[in-house]
């Protein structure tokens, strides 16, 4: 927190249509990162493996087929419920009917809702992603990201924020 608070800037009452829109966009990058598309490959292949191993253990070659299901269902079940999941939490957050305000100063972003106020350094953000109306700010814990509606965050903000992100990619 700085001595002096940001000064709130942009205003916007939460619509079903904004709650909607940024728990897609928080849900689908968060189902459909890198890093989860890896983790399904590799439930698909080790599952494989391990079927092939017990069909060769038990001369039962039924149950590679068994094991390779198991991995895809695992492989698809896993984003489907990351995305799941992380859209029911951006809902909870962002309440229909309620208003929300943010500031952006020289080095902190302000967001401001009935339920609380908070200021936050950019550089505890180390990336910046827009995806459908949504700007995704995520912080160096790599699950977490905040789900901002872009009337919150204009360009000019999103350039601003993006100066002060930590390991900057100023491409």
């Amino acid at each position: 927190m700085t001595d002096t608070t940001v000064p709130l800037e942009y205003r916007i009452v939460v619509t079903e249509e904004v709650a909607r829109r940024c728990a897609r966009a928080a849900g689908r990058y968060l189902a459909f990162r890198r890093q989860t598309l890896v983790l399904a490959g590799l439930y698909v292949f080790f599952l494989t493996l391990i079927g092939i191993g017990a069909s060769m253990l038990d001369d039962a070659p039924v149950l590679i087929p068994v094991f390779v299901v198991v991995g895809v269902v695992l492989a698809v079940g896993f984003p489907v419920l990351q995305f799941v999941s992380t859209a029911r939490s951006v809902r909870r957050q962002l309440a229909v009917g309620e208003e929300w305000a943010t500031g952006f100063g020289a080095a902190s972003l302000r967001v401001e809702t009935p339920r609380s106020a908070a200021e936050t350094h950019y550089s505890m953000f180390d990336r910046l992603i827009v995806q459908n109306d949504v700007v995704l700010l995520r912080r160096r814990a790599p699950r977490v990201v905040a789900a901002i509606p872009v009337e919150l965050m204009p360009p000019e903000a999103q350039h601003r924020v993006a100066a002060g992100l930590s390991g900057h990619d100023p491409r």
